[in-house]
């Protein structure tokens, strides 16, 4: 049996009009979660699994017993989203984007070992287009089972929940932390500097990165902010870690407008506020 590490329900499921709520969900290898938000943008169901899978096969049938032991889940529900985090992925300016080559460019950049489907969308407000790679099993599975629409990455989704002026006109280094890996965004000088995976076993890995990252994009890092969210405690070892180079440490904050329970303010707000605001900006 799939238990999830986070296992927020409303207290009444009985009462939900579940054909105007929308379900958004978010997954890779390592992990799948998933929000229930009604048509007032009241949670009504957060939950979260952490997994180990090695290959594409295993982990369509971990999520399959999943849905079946998932009463939530097995609702009809207005509409279905998935996002996938997969690193497989190309960031194209529009001026050079053309579908006929999305193969290649993305073989240049990662090899051609991994075989799947291969997708493109416009990063609306950024004047680029997200090519990236799913594996083909992963994509069918979803859309039998939630009859979901065109499939969205998480970097297009990001990038386009952050495309305001008021945003963009700061600089920050947002990072969001995942198993065994983080998402770095990079916002500097009214561009967009960074959106990329890295792997870490250690907070001093994570360290790292991030130093080379401010080092690359010229950032000074006790002026410019670093805003977290996922999963990471404020009395961590890896946060005690990042307070060391960085001197002004921000947690991802929870999304306006939106209700959320008891429950899931119990919790630290960004440990679930990236998911929330994916959820928000989604269409």
């Amino acid at each position: 049996m799939n238990k999830p590490d986070f296992d927020i329900v409303s207290e009444d499921l009985a009462v939900v009009d579940w054909s105007d709520c929308r379900l958004v969900m978010e997954v890779n290898s390592q992990y799948f979660h998933y929000v229930v938000i009604s048509g007032t943008k009241s949670v009504i169901a957060l939950k979260y699994y952490h997994f180990t899978s090695h290959n594409n096969l295993e982990l369509t049938n971990i999520l399959g017993e999943i849905i079946k032991e998932d009463i939530v889940l097995k609702e009809r529900m207005k509409d279905s989203v998935v996002i996938y985090n997969h690193p497989e992925n190309c960031l194209v300016p529009d001026q050079y984007f053309n579908p006929d080559f999305n193969k290649e460019m993305l073989e240049l950049v990662h090899g051609d070992i991994n075989k799947g489907t291969i997708h493109s969308e416009k990063i609306q407000g950024w004047d680029i287009f997200n090519i990236f790679r799913l594996p083909q099993d992963l994509h069918e599975f979803f859309q039998h089972y939630f009859l979901c629409g065109m499939p969205r990455h998480l970097y297009t989704l990001w990038l386009e929940c952050h495309r305001e002026p008021a945003i963009t006109a700061h600089d920050n280094v947002c990072v969001l932390f995942y198993p065994n890996e983080i998402l770095a965004v990079v916002l500097a000088g009214g561009q967009l500097q960074v959106v990329q995976s890295f792997p870490y076993k250690t907070a001093e890995d994570i360290a790292w990165h991030l130093l080379n990252i401010y080092k690359r994009c010229g950032l000074d890092q006790s002026k410019t902010p670093l805003v977290i969210g996922g999963l990471i405690n404020h009395n961590s070892a890896m946060h005690e870690e990042l307070k060391k180079y960085f001197l002004d440490v921000r947690p991802y904050p929870l999304p306006e407008g939106l209700i959320v329970t008891e429950q899931v303010n119990s919790f630290p707000g960004h440990f679930f506020s990236p998911l929330l605001k994916l959820a928000l900006c989604v269409s």
